[in-house]
């Protein structure tokens, strides 16, 4: 008898609260059961160092392009990629990005996440119509790697393979 008066009192509180949760329009929170019970993700920890933003000799120095690395400098060394969502295109995407998914929330995640680079180097810049292309050597600790970034006739931030999205099947 005690047991089915708590079962019914713990049903009664769970109906109360979705009730006055739809009485007062509350806005309706989706969280997935592994953030549920483990959070978000931890961000990683800020780079010592601010990356250096710069241009090899040879390549005419494009402002746009120089003043967005340089922006994403400062949102990996602080942790927080708000400040650079207004310099990504309304068509920014993300390879193999689900469709239900929005890629300037993913690249949030990806600033708070990837390690900082040391340098960011512009070894190229290839136009093609409206759309420049900028070829960036990403310099971390003893280590270098090429990422393309390409922006629009406005300068904003179009694609870019400067991290990739990683998936994993559930139960492999």
């Amino acid at each position: 008898m005690k047991r089915r008066f708590i079962l019914l009192t713990c049903f009664a509180a769970v109906a109360v609260a979705t009730a006055a949760a739809f009485a007062f329009d509350a806005p309706l929170r989706v969280v997935d059961l592994r953030s549920f019970f483990h959070g978000e993700p931890p961000k990683a920890p800020p780079p010592d160092k601010l990356a250096i933003v710069t241009t090899v000799a040879g390549v005419a120095p494009d402002a746009q392009i120089e003043d967005f690395l340089r922006a994403l400098a400062q949102a990996i060394k602080s942790r927080d990629g708000t400040a650079v969502l207004p310099r990504l295109s309304g068509d920014y995407t993300i390879d193999d990005l689900p469709t239900d998914r929005k890629p300037s929330a993913l690249f949030l995640q990806a600033v708070g996440a990837v390690p900082g680079p040391t340098e960011m180097i512009v070894t190229a810049i290839a136009r093609q119509n409206d759309v420049r292309t900028a070829t960036v050597e990403m310099r971390y600790a003893g280590v270098a790697r090429l990422r393309s970034f390409r922006f629009d006739a406005a300068g904003k931030l179009v694609w870019s393979d400067w991290f990739v999205l990683q998936t994993k099947e559930l139960g492999s």
